[in-house]
């Protein structure tokens, strides 16, 4: 079924690159850790993490034109944070053609709408 679906390629690519990205969302009896996180100044985010079970596989994406909406933290400096951050949750909805994303770290949230991410 799910190759009737996917005939022209952008569907089946859409579909392998959400499952690639699933790496970030917290599986089955894996801890992940946030890395990296930084609004570059074209507008971009740019995170990565890594599940503390395979700490040399990191995932880094880039997430385009993104618009912070919210966000927290325990220090108003992130360099005095205690990286790398345990994430707690990472959760994405659909807005039409843009996505909302939230992030929740220990010590650490932030919520934007992008574009869907690029593996980098």
């Amino acid at each position: 079924m799910l190759g009737d679906a996917c005939k022209d390629g952008k569907e089946g690519a859409h579909a392998f690159a959400m499952k690639n990205l699933s790496d970030f969302a917290l599986e089955q009896h894996r801890v992940y850790v946030l890395r990296h996180f930084e609004v570059e100044p074209a507008g971009s985010i740019v995170c990565s993490a890594y599940a503390r079970s395979n700490p040399e596989k990191i995932i880094t994406a880039r997430f385009p034109q993104a618009v912070v909406k919210s966000g927290w933290q325990e220090h108003d400096n992130t360099a005095k944070l205690p990286w790398p951050l345990e994430v707690i949750s990472f959760h994405a909805v659909r807005l039409g053609r843009r996505f909302q994303f939230t992030l929740n770290c220990v010590d650490f949230q932030r919520e934007w709408e992008s574009e869907w991410p690029q593996l980098i």
